[in-house]
């Protein structure tokens, strides 16, 4: 019924809303039958009866998936108008919060890539193309290991993807391979390489751009690690897939060769960095400086840029906010152009509006405003029996971007506030370039 929070869902009772993502909404849910937590990751399917079971032998196929650095699918529901993935909760934090918060160095980024490239792997014999690979969708564990989420029914995605590490042929329109997410593997490395993405989204034709520039090399000419991991990274990055390395087993030979000319970077010493962060995190906080970091599990999101996880648990958002404060990130003026409702969420659109705007003002670098803001936003709801699919615009300029989750109908007010503010979060992260 509309209006009253669902509790259920098969077997799992849902205990709260972990993550609004990409399309999809994430639940920590205790299984009652096993009496285990697990994170249920709910997305609507499509009307179209092809599309539709072309969805679920995706999810099928996931299931089939088992590798120790991907989260372990326990069950696919199938419901009227949703989907459900039953997984593996993981406790770590988001690797993309790791990454405003420090430095690895070319040692860890090699023990990185070594994990990603096992876990990308294994997915691709599968048959499995991620399409998504972003700091974001990656967690790194209490042990030190990452976990490789929101794999599967990427080719949805296309060019929808991280706009940081869309691969060229997705910006073409072309259904992504196993190639695209070397390319992706490319953009990340060279964050944590040179601390930014190799593509920005700049003003001007961005999508033209990348398909026709080159970056410069990772920490540019004299970078103090040896030339062919920037040579590897930048074959990764080759527009044509056919020139990029063959597989990701080919390009974890390559890193495994470079580990032993780098200085050690383990496990051990990847979570001792990221239990390094957290502690002066909360020393921050104490005295006063921003909020909480996040804690439990599934991650942790500085940002709001989890997008969908597979097993993701992050909760606190605001997180992002601080970091922003700390850069003296210049307040940007917002103003709410309108909120269309087809179906019932459970509540009004005023009281919809209403979240957006506290959203906004809670924000330490926007500012809402009547008229003339620099960024406008919308949000179009459009709710089915169960589910709602909400998605957030944002225009700045000739610049439009969207952020698209799933909701259940009937969610509470605060886990709508959840999810606008991290979708609020994410469009101001594409957008920044912009303005």
């Amino acid at each position: 019924m509309a209006g009253r929070p669902r509790s259920e869902i098969g077997a799992y009772r849902l205990l709260r809303l972990v993550s609004a993502g990409a399309e999809a909404s994430v639940y920590e849910a205790q299984d009652t039958r096993l009496n285990r937590r697990v994170a249920l990751k709910l997305r609507p399917l499509p009307a179209d009866t092809a599309e539709r079971a072309e969805q679920l032998a995706e999810a099928k196929a996931l299931a089939k998936l088992s590798h120790p650095l991907i989260p372990q699918v326990y069950d696919v529901l199938e419901l009227p108008d949703a989907l459900a993935l039953v997984l593996e909760f993981v406790h770590g934090r988001n690797l993309d919060s790791l990454l405003e918060a420090t430095e690895v160095g070319p040692g860890m980024t090699v023990h990185m890539g070594l994990d990603l490239c096992s876990a990308l792997a294994a997915a691709h014999a599968a048959g499995v193309v991620h399409g998504d690979l972003k700091a974001g969708n990656i967690l790194v564990t209490r042990d030190g290991h990452l976990k490789l989420l929101d794999f599967g029914l990427a080719h949805r995605r296309q060019a929808a993807g991280s706009a940081l590490s869309v691969s060229p042929e997705q910006l073409r329109g072309e259904r992504p391979d196993s190639r695209a997410d070397l390319f992706a593997l490319g953009c990340l490395l060279y964050r944590l390489l040179d601390g930014a993405y190799p593509f920005a989204l700049g003003g001007g034709d961005w999508q033209a751009q990348r398909l026709r520039l080159e970056p410069p090399l990772p920490g540019g000419e004299t970078a103090d690690w040896p030339a062919e991991l920037s040579a590897l990274v930048m074959a990764l990055l080759s527009k044509q897939p056919a020139d990029r390395p063959a597989s990701a087993l080919v390009v974890r030979q390559r890193l495994l060769g470079l580990s032993r000319e780098l200085p050690a970077g383990d496990a051990a010493a990847l979570a001792r960095l990221a239990s390094r962060v957290e502690e002066q995190q909360r020393a921050r906080q104490l005295a006063g400086y921003g909020p909480s970091p996040t804690a439990g599990g599934h991650g942790q999101s500085l940002a709001g840029r989890v997008g969908l996880a597979l097993a993701v648990a992050t909760v606190a958002v605001t997180g992002g906010l601080f970091y922003a404060g700390l850069m003296n990130t210049p307040t940007r003026n917002v103003q709410i152009e309108a909120v269309y409702l087809s179906g019932n969420p459970g509540m009004s659109a005023d009281r919809l509006q209403a979240l957006l705007g506290q959203a906004v003002s809670s924000s330490a670098d926007l500012q809402l405003v009547d008229e003339g803001g620099v960024i406008a936003l919308s949000l179009h709801v459009n709710c089915a029996s169960e589910v709602c699919s909400s998605q957030l615009v944002g225009r700045a300029g000739a610049t439009e971007t969207a952020d698209t989750r799933a909701m259940l109908v009937g969610d509470s007010e605060l886990a709508w506030q959840r999810r606008l503010r991290q979708g609020l979060a994410q469009l101001s992260q594409a957008l920044d370039d912009t303005l």
